[in-house]
């Protein structure tokens, strides 16, 4: 039993190391936002992105006026070619899905700032400037 447990926190450890090495190496993990203004001093929409080195994808969109969307799902970035894939699996209110629910969507993204902000190409949309939080 000790023997299993010893190996268990081994392997947490481990397990830990990597994760942090992997986020330390990609530019994109971390906690990003992002305001859209509708005229000077007036956001209309707010993004919160938190793209986790285990490759979960949070995402916290603010409407005004409108109300609070909440998505989640999976994420890679693939730095040879600076595009980041994402698919959102899950959304509240469930009501109102994302327009690409379900699919994957892959976008190219520049890295500036010493890595503190990220411009992400949206499809068929202006480009977003996220800024690194965290």
């Amino acid at each position: 039993m000790r023997n299993l447990l010893k190996t268990a926190i081994a392997l947490g450890a481990l397990l830990a190391g990597t994760l942090t090495a992997l986020a330390q190496n990609n530019p994109a993990v971390g906690y990003w936002t992002s305001i859209l203004m509708a005229r000077a001093n007036d956001p209309y929409v707010s993004y919160e992105v938190q793209l986790s080195p285990d490759g979960q994808y949070a995402e916290r969109m603010i409407v005004n006026p409108g109300g609070v969307a909440l998505y989640s799902g999976t994420w890679s970035y693939e730095p040879q070619s600076s595009m980041l894939t994402y698919t959102i699996t899950r959304w509240d209110p469930i009501t109102i899905p994302p327009p690409a629910a379900n699919h994957a969507v892959t976008v190219r993204v520049e890295f500036a700032d010493g890595g503190h902000t990220m411009v992400m190409d949206q499809p068929g949309g202006v480009p977003l400037k996220f800024t690194k939080q965290r």
